[in-house]
């Protein structure tokens, strides 16, 4: 439960409310035409003594600069006279605030700069400052919204979902909560930020933390990680889709539901309640990696999101991050480094194996290299973790030999898997089931694209022929491949926006030569996602080459 409170609530009972609460946003003032909140100091108190995370907002009616420095004053004084900081500073702009258009970035600019400045003098120093827009007024105030911390905006029903992105949603003004009698705003993450965003103290704080994590404080380690990752396989843990390392709880589920509809479907529930009962802990095949960094490499901890220079990217943004990269036949005994196929990443544990995340129907399991889908590995960046300096490279993983029979529809066995596995990292298909081992119509045709791609005989058998070409064709694809990690802006600026078409809303401008971070995925369109000012967006293939 997420909620916000006012004076409207009058008195609230926390000893009710608290074990309800991920957490609260509570108004701090509706400025100099309202004053502070009456309700304010009361309000903090009780999260305070509860244990429950809490952000303070703020309320603009300020309509020149001058005004917004003086509410930003207040909403200040307002904070400190209680000697308690907030996780987050929100502005409260709806369309009463009763600014132009046009005045509405100059203002709410003037406010955030002024709050800043006296944050930094007079402590805590360095904020993170979030915004709450009106839905009907986002696009006339074009407002720089990828500048804030996080995104809020109200819409009452379904029917009134955000079209927008944003990262939090108002979903109703008439809900209800244990503790407060009458009527109170409820909220739901809607982005890709977790709940551990909101309710984590912050960078400053965080640092504090580091040198308990890990025991030593030192770096982490590629041993460790394999160490880490084997423990997650032996404790069983489940796959849920967005998440990395938390325990199931119902509130996650109902978290991740809103978030993940397609994902959290009503066919999966009862799955979902039996991970709960059991106590489980659960991630997703890059969620299981995070987990390892965002709780420093100790098992059965909760994460903190963002540290030990862990970004939170995707499986292919992350691998994409990698110093150095192979084939996956040419694996060396490392433990730690990851193991990838587009859209799917795991860990080499050492010895030939490999852990993943595999997915819903099959949770974490632990298989040999070879039996795997992948077909890069990957060391993970200095700045992250440490590999064994001794390692070598020339211990490679040997391969499952493949016999030197011919292989025909109806055939089955390690060599058959083999070769599925093959003509799929060479761009044949072997259908929905992909290297079962099973020499069915769906393999048979892969053989016969390969064949017809190469200038062979096309009988569907893989004969010595066949396998001759095959070799050739590995060997080939074995080459160093030097991954994207960049799209160049070509041909002219461009529009960046936040989803992979022209109806995506505008997040800003890149201009032509710029060198954007590449996120690792590319539209079906060709559009390309990068990070932008601290934020995923998208632009158009046309202007955006990956480099």
């Amino acid at each position: 439960m997420i909620c916000d409170i006012s004076k409207h609530q009058g008195t609230v009972d926390w000893n009710r409310l608290a074990p309800e609460l991920d957490f609260v946003i509570v108004k701090a003032a509706g400025l100099y035409r309202n004053g502070s909140d009456t309700q304010y100091a009361a309000n903090v108190r009780g999260a305070v003594a509860h244990g429950v995370p809490w952000h303070a907002y703020a309320f603009l009616y300020c309509l020149t600069e001058a005004e917004a420095r003086r509410d930003a004053g207040l909403f200040y004084d307002t904070v400190r006279a209680q000697g308690r900081w907030p996780l987050f500073w929100v502005l409260d702009m709806e369309a009463g605030w009763g600014a132009k258009d046009r005045d509405a970035p100059k203002l709410a600019a003037a406010f955030e700069a002024e709050l800043r400045r006296l944050a930094r003098a007079g402590g805590p120093g360095e904020i993170r400052v979030a915004a709450y827009v009106a839905q009907e007024k986002y696009y006339d105030w074009a407002l720089d919204y990828g500048h804030y911390a996080y995104l809020w905006i109200p819409g009452y029903g379904e029917k009134n979902r955000p079209k927008m992105a944003c990262d939090l949603w108002q979903y109703t003004s008439s809900g209800s909560a244990p503790g407060i009698s009458g009527r109170v705003d409820l909220n739901v993450l809607t982005g890709t930020k977790p709940l551990s965003y909101f309710t984590d103290r912050g960078e400053s704080e965080t640092a504090r933390d580091e040198d308990s994590i890990g025991g030593d404080g030192g770096m982490l380690t590629g041993k460790q990680l394999a160490a880490y990752c084997e423990k997650v396989y032996k404790a069983g843990w489940v796959y849920w889709y967005g998440t990395y390392g938390k325990k199931c709880t119902q509130s996650l589920y109902e978290a991740k539901k809103k978030q993940y509809p397609d994902h959290y479907t009503a066919a999966r529930k009862a799955q979902y309640m039996k991970d709960i009962a059991a106590g489980k802990r659960c991630a997703d095949c890059v969620g299981m990696i995070k987990s390892f960094f965002w709780t420093g490499g100790q098992f059965d901890t909760e994460p903190k999101y963002g540290t030990h220079n862990c970004p939170d990217k995707s499986a292919n943004g992350l691998f994409s991050m990698c110093t150095q990269t192979g084939a996956i036949k040419s694996i060396p005994d490392e433990p730690g480094l990851v193991v990838w196929k587009s859209g799917h990443i795991g860990v080499y544990v050492g010895g030939g194996y490999t852990v993943e995340m595999k997915g819903f129907d099959y949770d974490c399991k632990r298989n040999r290299v070879t039996s795997g889908p992948w077909t890069k590995w990957g060391r993970l960046p200095a700045s992250m973790i440490s590999y064994d300096d001794d390692a070598c490279d020339d211990c490679v993983i040997p391969s499952e030999p493949e016999g030197d029979r011919d292989l025909r529809n109806g055939d089955e066995g390690a060599d058959v898997k083999q070769l599925q596995m093959n003509l799929i990292q060479l761009g044949f298909s072997c259908g929905k089931w992909g290297a079962d081992g099973d020499f069915g119509d769906c393999t048979e045709q892969a053989v016969e694209a390969f064949q017809r791609a190469h200038g062979l005989d096309v009988t569907g058998v893989y004969d010595a022929a066949t396998r001759e070409a095959m070799e050739k064709a590995l060997d080939a694809d074995d080459e160093p491949e030097e991954q994207p990690r960049d799209v160049k802006i070509v041909g002219g600026n461009c529009y960046v926006r936040s989803a992979p078409n022209t109806g995506g809303r505008k997040l800003g401008v890149a201009h032509e030569g710029d060198l954007l971070p590449w996120q690792g995925q590319t539209s079906n369109e060709g559009w390309q996602l990068i990070e932008y000012k601290n934020q995923n967006g998208w632009v158009s293939g046309k202007y955006g080459k990956l480099v």
